[in-house]
């Protein structure tokens, strides 16, 4: 396990497992994770549906950008969950591929819709039907893709699993 990087960065579309994955390959590693929209939620005592209304985006990516670049000048060997946009912010992206590997969570818009509708925890899609969230996912992929695919890894939702991102890891 000496081959990998500082830190892991799974990037990805909102709802696509980054977290999920994050956390298991971070406890797998005996490495440590930090999720940063958690962080960020806990730092402003809010969710970030709610940062995002009294705070703006503007604020919210800020913070993003601050934290990513703690991590990484920090010492510890990390696994990270970012936010959806992270990557595609000012300098997020370099300073990741500058200390460790992105790895692109891949998930269908389809299945993205369908778990974003099953909670009210997401600002960009709040009292949205499955069309809207779609054609959000829509924009939001065509903003995106071209960040998430400059991952050294990605992970495909043909390929969701574990022992997947184990073999590309070549762990």
């Amino acid at each position: 396990m000496n081959h990998l990087p500082k830190n892991l960065f799974l990037v990805g579309m909102p709802a696509c497992g980054k977290s999920y994955f994050g956390n298991r390959l971070a406890q797998y590693l005996g490495r440590n994770f930090i999720d940063i929209d958690a962080a960020i939620e806990q730092e402003a005592q809010m969710s970030i549906a709610q940062i995002f209304e009294s705070k703006g985006e503007a604020w919210f990516r800020e913070q993003e950008a601050s934290l990513i670049h703690k991590i990484c000048n920090s010492l510890e060997k990390t696994v990270v969950a970012t936010g959806g946009g992270l990557p595609c912010w000012g300098a997020n992206r370099s300073v990741m591929q500058a200390t460790g590997w992105m790895i692109y969570v891949e998930t269908p818009l389809e299945i993205l819709a369908e778990r974003i509708l099953k909670t009210e925890e997401r600002p960009m899609f709040l009292n949205a039907n499955k069309e809207l969230v779609l054609l959000k996912l829509q924009q939001l992929w065509q903003k995106r893709a071209s960040f998430y695919l400059q991952s050294q890894i990605i992970l495909s939702y043909s390929t969701h699993q574990w022992d997947s991102l184990l073999e590309k890891l070549k762990l």
